[in-house]
């Protein structure tokens, strides 16, 4: 808000008559507002979340298929220079069956939030463009999705931080790409309600691999299928 303020009392005392400064300076109250808005949305969803009023609609879902839908989407993005780093050229690697059904009980929209995110956060940290490795593995009780980019790490110190609320590896990073440092904390509680675990790990200037593995269901049919 002080940021907002300061430009908007800039512009006002006469710097709305230089059209190159005022631009710039009404792009910057714009980002602003929106990191703002976002920064308000996320902490209403936590703390929904923390009053248990968040109701999770959940149904059976085919994962490999619903997987499949949301990197189909990363695809497209990238093919049409949508990412946050443009410039660069990122790819999604499926190391996966993508034909192999497996089933999982999950609100549809709110993992796709979590996918999306923690995708997301694979290519702020990958300034230099690379593979996004996602592969999809089972236990006798779990699927276990795994996220992994060859970016620039989490430093040791950080990793046990990675999930609480506002907390930001890269605060200059973050905040230039409008980052909250609350996605991840959202991501955590969603995963958890869904009875769930998410975890991470990470080499400095090698990558960061995040798995999150949920329930398996037993099921051969989904109501939510993805083709």
């Amino acid at each position: 808000m002080t940021s907002v303020n300061s430009y908007i009392e800039t512009l006002q005392e006469g710097a709305l008559t230089q059209k190159k400064i005022a631009r710039e300076f009404l792009g910057v109250a714009h980002d602003e507002t929106q990191r703002m808005i976002h920064m308000i949305n996320d902490l209403l969803e936590l703390s929904r979340m923390d009053q248990g009023r968040t109701k999770m609609d959940t149904e059976a879902v085919n994962f490999t298929k619903f997987i499949n839908y949301v990197l189909d989407r990363f695809d497209v993005m990238f093919k049409q220079g949508h990412s946050m780093h443009s410039d660069n050229h990122y790819k999604i690697i499926r190391n996966y069956d993508q034909k192999k059904s497996c089933y999982v009980e999950i609100d549809s929209d709110k993992f796709m939030q979590v996918v999306d995110n923690v995708i997301n956060n694979a290519i702020n940290y990958s300034p230099d463009g690379g593979n996004i490795e996602i592969g999809i593995n089972e236990t006798d009780d779990s699927i276990i999705l795994s996220i992994k980019d060859h970016g620039l790490g989490i430093p040791k110190k950080d990793l046990e931080n990675v999930f609480t609320r506002f907390y930001r590896v890269d605060k200059s990073r973050a905040r230039k790409q409008g980052g909250t440092g609350l996605g991840l904390a959202i991501s955590k509680e969603v995963v958890e309600a869904l009875h769930g675990k998410i975890r991470v790990e990470s080499t400095v200037n090698v990558g960061t691999t995040f798995f999150i593995s949920l329930p398996k269901v037993d099921t051969s049919s989904s109501r939510f299928d993805f083709s």
